[in-house]
């Protein structure tokens, strides 16, 4: 599967091709194993900020990752930030974009 990722390919659409080129950062649409690939990429970033904050849940859905904090309001306030930024530098570090799209959801407007 990996060798799959790295070959050369080509896009099709409406009845052109486009010419052979070598993908740099995307995963094949609709990969059975994208999830086992990607895993070993994002443990350590996601390993580094459960262990400094033991009490967040950091999951990962495919290409979507989840930072979840429960609890007081105040703890959550001095918390989710900071994690965020942690997992922000490591994929950085991985050079891994996040998403515009990305967001902060939260059960009360102030947070």
């Amino acid at each position: 599967a990996v060798q799959m990722y790295l070959a050369p390919r080509a896009i099709m659409a409406h009845g052109l091709c486009s010419g052979m080129f070598e993908p740099n950062n995307s995963m094949v649409a609709g990969c059975g194993q994208a999830v086992d690939l990607t895993r070993p990429l994002l443990y350590g970033v996601l390993e580094a900020a459960h262990v400094q904050y033991i009490f967040v849940v950091l999951q990962q859905y495919l290409d979507d990752l989840a930072l979840q904090v429960e609890g007081a309001r105040r703890i959550i306030l001095q918390t989710i930030r900071t994690v965020a930024e942690i997992v922000q530098r490591g994929l950085d570090e991985l050079l891994i974009p996040i998403s515009i799209k990305t967001a902060i959801v939260a059960s009360d407007k102030e947070l």
